[in-house]
């Protein structure tokens, strides 16, 4: 049985067995994530987030300079799904490296590589890449995250214009599946949306910097646009960012000066979370007697 997968009108026909394994969404761009580690993405590529290389022969067939655009420049849009050729790097002694998990932002992706490799493509400005003061405010093709190579990192989650990494340590996983271990972010802090509180990181912070107000917790989830909600062990739920219309939960649109922790949160709930340009979505999940999961309210 082949897999189909369609992009608008337009179908891309998956390898015999190879199926979709996990689809992210930026703000105009999609990556989808195959079984077999393969990449293949379309939509808007501006900034070169969809990683294909910004260069003149590409096949037209999946390239469509959109001159007519109301854009001061134009700009190369994959109308097309297309892999991607970052998958076609070859390893000394290992052959083709293959990605193991994607995160999109809102103009950036991000890229997990079996050994051990974090790539990035896309816009930049905010340093949401990860590659240092001196980088380009877009990268089109893949970058190499160097400062991340061989951290272990669990998973990768972006917001709008920010890069969350949770690593873990030698004592592997809480008690309720949360990740043990530091919290790295760059990108985008000028209203703290990464977590990050100490003196001097408030706007660009362009290489990975441990989220302070995560350090010592077992993270289980995040989940961040232009505002961050995490939630971690015992409950706990941590926001900071953009407040402006009460998405955090709060009760109010206080501007955030450090880390809050929603009132409303009952102590004998887990939650999951997931969050919006300008909302949130809490989740409710009770254990029952028989180990399965009772949703019992969505709160927003």
């Amino acid at each position: 049985t082949r897999a189909r997968l369609m992009a608008h009108t337009e179908e891309y026909m998956l390898k015999p067995g190879v199926f979709v394994k996990r689809i992210c969404c930026g703000f105009d761009h999609t990556m989808v994530l195959m079984t077999d580690g393969t990449v293949i993405g379309w939509g808007n590529n501006r900034y070169g987030q969809v990683g294909t290389p910004k260069i003149d022969g590409l096949d037209p067939e999946y390239v469509l300079r959109m001159s007519t655009l109301p854009d001061e420049d134009p700009h190369l849009t994959e109308l097309k799904p297309k892999m991607l050729p970052l998958v076609l790097i070859d390893h000394p002694g290992r052959g083709k490296v293959r990605v193991k998990y994607i995160a999109t932002g809102g103009n950036h992706t991000m890229f997990g590589l079996e050994d051990g490799r974090l790539m990035a493509c896309g816009r930049n400005d905010w340093g949401q890449l990860g590659l240092g003061p001196n980088a380009p405010a877009s990268v089109h093709g893949v970058a190499d995250v160097m400062s991340m190579f061989k951290q272990e990192i669990r998973e990768v989650v972006c917001g709008a214009s920010t890069t969350f990494c949770i690593l873990h340590d030698q004592s592997g996983y809480g008690v309720e599946g949360g990740h043990v271990g530091e919290v790295l972010a760059f990108g985008r802090n000028d209203l703290r949306q990464l977590g990050i509180f100490t003196k001097g990181t408030k706007g660009k912070v362009s290489d990975p910097t441990q989220v302070d107000a995560l350090k010592n917790k077992s993270v289980i989830t995040i989940s961040a646009n232009e505002h961050t909600v995490v939630v971690c062990e015992n409950s706990e739920v941590f926001c900071f960012g953009l407040n402006e219309s009460g998405q955090m939960g709060l009760g109010d649109r206080r501007k955030i000066e450090k880390p809050e922790k929603p009132e409303w949160n009952k102590q004998d709930t887990r939650l999951n979370v997931t969050v919006g340009a300008f909302h949130s979505l809490y989740l409710h999940k009770l254990p029952t007697a028989s180990g399965h999961t009772l949703y019992e309210d969505c709160l927003y």
